[in-house]
């Protein structure tokens, strides 16, 4: 439940990456900021979004991770770095993304009946 309220939007990102050696574990640190201020941090298992053993050369991690609904439309950093299991870092970005605000039930049933608009149940 807590989850469906402030966790709406989810963040899919598939980054091409280069393994020097076999990976057998690793992690993703993935930290999100807003207006220069870290706001929220996850952490997650390679393995969980790779098939490991992941082979010397290139793959893709795919993965996706939720985000935090706002309130507000804004603009959020975002920050990863993936390492393998000897913490070597194996890739890392960085991005920002638009975010728009989410709009309540109540928001979206006054808009789709109209409330507010001219002619229609506005003055």
């Amino acid at each position: 439940f807590f989850d469906s309220i402030f966790f709406k939007t989810t963040f899919k990102f598939r980054p091409l990456l280069r393994a020097e050696e076999q990976i057998t574990d690793g992690k993703i640190d993935l930290e999100l900021s807003l207006f220069g201020v870290k706001v929220f941090t996850v952490k997650d298992d390679v393995c969980k979004e790779a098939t490991c053993p992941v082979a010397i050369g290139d793959f893709n991690l795919k993965t996706s991770q939720p985000l935090p609904s706002l309130g507000v439309s804004a603009t959020i950093g975002v920050k990863a770095v993936i390492t393998d299991q000897n913490s070597k870092e194996v890739g890392c970005f960085q991005l920002e993304l638009k975010v728009e605000k989410a709009q309540t039930m109540f928001e979206k049933t006054k808009n789709a009946l109209g409330f507010g608009r001219k002619g229609l149940f506005g003055r």
